[in-house]
Parts: structure tokens; sequence; C-alpha cells
């Protein structure tokens, strides 16, 4: 089994390291050993035997983006040759032997170096400022008598992702009508992009899910999380900062209790006993959006707001019921809530029952 470790370098002192395995077909043997190392040089296992094994795909791309370095390090073992190639689209051309460079490929001996790192022999081919016109390729390493096909790495640079979509139960979050207790599915979906973005689903500051080019969760909302902020981001190694898309929901609810009536719980009022007038107000609980009130009260009061009624305080309202009912369209909620006025007369003496 041959090893490549593949290392982008940027300028920043971040370091992404990929490690590629690379299996030869079935029946070829290895006829070279060499170690397993990992970045920071401890050999991991040393193949000392050869190795039969089912083929995979022996190639990798790599992304190295414009001006960054682009460092590729095959593992060969201490003393082993090793050769890095570059494909010009028709054959295999010469690039390295060890740490020589063929002074004869044109245009790929500038800003090209090899280091060489022993233990445990491994040779980086090192390519400065990299410019995706003259720099992207197929290169290839060949470890001592090894013949092709050779594990390789298409390198190339990378692009962003030209935008990023929310969308809630597959439309766009602006005409989404969404009621507590629902469960709805959130998508977010790169656009573009190579390699394909990383993206990921945040919910009021909390990552919900991550994954490749487009990820989903079911979201059950409840009047506490009102609104919630839903942001999807997108990267890849193009950029140094996500693209985002920021969505604010707000989600409907209805009236957590009433309607009420309150103002009169029941008490005989008399009339020409001042007050003269009692006020009777309809509340409903916290909901979203604000419920419809609607009064049905018969001739003697008037309205001083759309939840409010001023009752005059004589004879007629004796018996009198007031209804106050709820509605609020989007959740289909509906209550209702009564009351009935007593009014006596003021009386005349204590011997007669009749109103002066």
């Amino acid at each position: 089994m041959r090893t490549l470790t593949m290392y982008i370098l940027h300028k920043t002192p971040t370091l992404d390291v990929h490690t590629h395995m690379c299996d030869y077909p079935y029946g070829r043997q290895m006829k070279t050993p060499h170690s397993v190392v990992n970045i920071a040089g401890r050999v991991i296992q040393t193949v000392v035997m050869a190795t039969l094994l089912s083929g995979i795909d022996c190639q990798s791309t790599v992304y190295v983006r414009d001006g960054d370095d682009m460092r590729l390090t095959c593992t060969g073992g201490n003393g082993v040759q090793v050769k890095w190639y570059i494909n010009d689209g028709t054959t295999d051309q010469l690039l390295t032997i060890n740490a020589a460079i063929n002074p004869n490929v044109p245009g790929f001996t500038v800003r090209l170096s090899v280091t060489y790192n022993e233990p445990p022999g491994q040779y980086a081919l090192v390519r400065t400022s990299f410019n995706k016109n003259t720099d992207s390729g197929v290169y290839s390493c060949q470890v001592g008598l090894d013949e092709p096909p050779y594990p390789t790495f298409s390198v190339r640079s990378p692009d962003p992702p030209t935008s990023i979509t929310t969308k809630i139960d597959g439309v766009d979050p602006d005409s989404v009508v969404w009621v507590e207790g629902q469960t709805k599915t959130v998508t977010c979906e790169a656009i573009g992009g190579s390699p394909t973005p990383t993206v990921t689903l945040i919910r009021d500051g909390t990552e919900l899910v991550s994954g490749t080019g487009s990820v989903s969760r079911d979201i059950v909302q409840t009047r506490s999380m009102n609104p919630v902020v839903i942001q999807c981001e997108a990267t890849n190694v193009a950029i140094d900062n996500p693209i985002t898309d920021q969505t604010t929901i707000n989600v409907l609810y209805p009236p957590s209790s009433g309607p009420d009536i309150m103002g009169y719980t029941g008490q005989v009022l008399t009339e020409g006993v001042p007050p003269t007038t009692v006020t009777v107000t309809c509340t409903v609980g916290e909901a979203s959006p604000v419920p419809t009130l609607t009064w049905n009260c018969p001739a003697g009061s008037s309205s001083t707001g759309s939840n409010t009624r001023v009752i005059s305080i004589n004879r007629s309202m004796n018996g009198v019921t007031c209804t106050c009912s709820g509605s609020q369209s989007v959740t289909g909620w509906t209550g209702v809530d009564s009351v009935t006025f007593t009014v006596h007369c003021k009386y005349k003496g204590f011997q007669t029952m009749y109103c002066i």
C-alpha cells in the first residue's frame, strides 16, 4: 500500500491536511517497502512485504487557491528513489528525481522545489504562489521501481459558491405561514462551488445540521422561540468567510387564555346612584397575530375602543347580556365570554317598590 499525504499551505497559520491512501489493483505487487506516516513525521506502520488488494480510485483532487503554496508529499521510505511527474494531457513528463529538478520541462521549473524529510523518506513537491492558469494539472508520484499507473493528485483552483438558498417546505420563506406546533422542513442549499461547499443550518445561533451541498432539518416551532432566526451558511476552501442567507420567521399561535370580560363581576348596579356607567373590557392572552374581538351588546352601551364597552346603568339594562367573541383566522382559534347585568331602581322609602 502506498501512502500520499497532501498539504495545502495557506499564507495564514492555518494548515489544511488530507491523506490519500491508494491501494494497488488486484494482482499488482508493491516492489518497494515504505513507511506510512502522519504529518508530524511519526511512523504509524511499515510495509515490508508485497500487498495484493482489490483496486480503488488512486486519484485525489487537490484544491489550491491562487497565490497560496502547493505542497504534495510522497513517502517512499529511507533510501528509496522518488520521482514526481506532471501530465500535459497526453503523457507524463518527469519533473523531479528525489530532490533534483528536471530542467527540460518548460514552464514547470519556475517556483518549483523539492524538500526531503529523513526519516521517513518524504519528498515534498513545493510550488510557491500557485497560478491556476499555469500550475493546474495532474501530478503523480513514482516510488522506487513501481510501474504505472501511479497514484495522482489532480490539482486545481477552487471556485467559491455563488449563493445559498433557504427553503421551508420547498418554498421561499417569505410565503410561509408557520403555526405553532407545525413541523416544517428547512433546507439550505449551496449554488455552485468547487469543491462542493460545506453547508450549515443554524437556528437562533445554534448549529442544527451540517453537510455537503445541501442539508435539511425538520423543525417544530413554539411561541417561546418566536421570532426565530434561521441562517444558512456555505463555505469551501475558495473563501475565508462563509456566505450566508438569514431569514426571520414569526411563528403564529393562538391566545394562551380568553376571551375574558373584565370590569363587571355580577354585582347589583342601581339606577341613579353613582357611578352612572360601568366600563367592561374584553381581554385575551398573548397571541400572534392579535385576534379579532367582536362585541354584541344592545342599546345603552358605547365603544371606547376595539376591546371595551361603556355601559349606561339604567333599568333597561337589567337582565341584558353582553357577549365578546374572539377569532384568529390563521390558527382557526375562536372563543367567547359573556356577562349579564343586574340593574335595580332607586326606591322611595322602604314600604313601596316602585322606581322614582
